[in-house]
């Protein structure tokens, strides 16, 4: 990597305002599991995000299973997580009121585990005429954690992407001159 911006309102140890864009070096090279991913449409609406089927892919937080090394397909993942409210989320863990949570994060539920790296995207399908256009980013991973329930639901906190829309194109603008 060449250079970090990091959001300038970001404070660590806080789930508010995590997210950062990284310069390479040099380009990425695409493959079956590297693709590029646009940036919301400018167009979209802050809270249209609830209550959707969104896919998540990533890779799985551990790489080996009873000390064997994994093969390379078995922990490359895309799952589904349905989003709802934060308060939806907040209700079913009391752990989620300890975080700093704001309209800035969007919360997906599912009732296995997502066993992905923080950071892994969650995405949508932008939708022009009738017809699906490209995929873009919804949100970053940035935690997870699971229901109080006798029966558990896996709760997964992003960083939305929309309200640093403008900020990412602004240090994308910056890094490229």
């Amino acid at each position: 990597m060449e250079h970090i911006s990091v959001d300038p309102q970001y404070k660590v140890g806080e789930h508010d305002y995590d997210i950062a864009l990284a310069k390479m070096v040099r380009d990425v090279e695409l493959s079956e599991f590297v693709q590029p991913l646009c940036l919301p449409p400018a167009r979209e609406i802050e809270g249209n995000h609830i209550s959707r089927r969104l896919e998540m892919a990533g890779f799985v937080l551990e790489h080996s299973f009873n000390g064997e090394r994994t093969l390379d397909v078995q922990w490359r993942r895309k799952v589904v997580r349905h989003t709802t409210s934060l308060e939806f989320c907040i209700s079913l863990a009391e752990a989620l009121e300890k975080l700093t949570l704001s309209q800035n994060h969007l919360c997906g539920v599912e009732i296995k585990p997502n066993n992905l790296m923080s950071g892994s995207p969650l995405m949508d399908v932008e939708v022009v005429d009738g017809k699906p256009r490209n995929f873009y980013l919804v949100g970053i991973n940035t935690f997870e954690t699971e229901s109080d329930s006798a029966s558990p639901i896996y709760i997964d906190g992003f960083m939305r992407i929309l309200p640093f829309r403008n900020w990412i194109l602004e240090n994308i603008e910056y890094a490229m001159h």
